[in-house]
């Protein structure tokens, strides 16, 4: 054990800062580590290795995040009550997990991890609010928004969502990694303490927060589950929590089901909805229709006291629809 100990203590002070500049010691006490024998060092963060420290880069902009989607994906979120977070083979760059994991070296390690977490890795795309009032607003209606004809609804992310075990919300980074520096420094740790590390656990994280920069139109905050693999048989149980989809290129994927205005699971955070923007293309008396509909849909759910009267969220249409239709 106390070789360990200043195995570990060592790496996070000679390696780690080289990977992820701005974490401070701290996140020592978020991770797990081991010797096997006396020679192969693993290392590991959970999600809570980033609590109070996490870069500035990675730093969502506030709490408030846009959801560009369409009117049918609205009314699936409505009537599930819950947010679907698919798991990495759902990306619309299919390469995105492996563009940090493809700078390591090409070992056994590394090529298991890759392959285990496209299963149990569940991501939620969002973009700060602040997008709604920037330039950037039109593309993204034109991109995800059904070209003007669907939503953008505003989730509210609680605050201590940082300390919630297995989650983590982060902004994107997109920006050519060089890993150079943290591959010399691992390398001449692995000379020095005589142990070989297996760092593929460790890129979990920052892999998540990485995209090619050609991604960078989305301008990108997602919300991430470091899930499970699902068990076939536990997807035919009626109260599971994960589900089974088929992306466009017919692979299943499985998505993870997290519930809106959640209070009974405090292993889970409390997403609500906090406003429903319409796209700059649909009508006023559509607008008028599905306004009073959904109305009645938030005040039924407060009657029953599934939400509280606050959590009503705010409907409007986009201010882009005097200016485009």
């Amino acid at each position: 054990m106390e070789r360990l100990q200043i195995v570990s203590n060592a790496y996070f002070k000679e390696v780690i800062p080289l990977l992820i500049p701005g974490l401070t010691t701290d996140t020592l006490y978020s991770s797990s580590s081991s010797l096997l024998g006396d020679c192969k060092f693993n290392i590991d963060l959970n999600s809570n290795a980033f609590i109070d420290s996490l870069p500035k880069k990675y730093k969502p902009i506030n709490t408030r995040v846009i959801q560009f989607t369409s009117l049918k994906v609205l009314f699936s979120i409505l009537n599930e009550k819950s947010i679907r977070m698919y798991n990495l083979k759902n990306m619309n760059d299919p390469q995105e997990f492996n563009y940090l994991f493809d700078k390591l070296d090409d070992n056994e390690d590394v090529r298991f991890t890759k392959e285990y977490y496209r299963d149990s890795i569940y991501l939620s795309s969002f973009c700060s609010s602040d997008i709604l009032k920037s330039s950037s607003a039109l593309n993204l209606w034109r991109l995800y928004g059904s070209e003007g004809y669907g939503v953008a609804i505003e989730f509210n992310i609680p605050e201590d969502i940082k300390h919630k075990r297995d989650f983590t919300f982060c902004k994107v980074a997109y920006d050519d990694i060089d890993l150079s520096k943290f591959r010399s420094a691992n390398e001449a740790f692995e000379k020095k303490y005589k142990v070989e590390v297996d760092y593929s656990e460790l890129f979990k994280i920052p892999a998540c927060m990485h995209k090619n920069p050609a991604y960078s139109v989305e301008q990108e905050e997602r919300l991430v589950y470091y899930g499970k693999r699902h068990i076939p048989t536990d997807l035919v149980k009626d109260d599971y929590q994960y589900n089974q989809d088929v992306n466009k290129f017919n692979e299943v994927l499985t998505y993870f089901k997290l519930p809106l205005y959640n209070v009974s699971d405090y292993s889970l955070p409390k997403i609500t909805i906090s406003k429903i923007q319409f796209g700059f293309k649909i009508s006023e008396n559509k607008f008028a229709e599905l306004k009073e509909e959904l109305n009645a849909h938030f005040w039924n759910l407060s009657n029953l006291d599934l939400i509280e009267e606050t959590e009503i969220p705010i409907l409007e249409m986009s201010p882009l629809t005097n200016i485009y239709r």
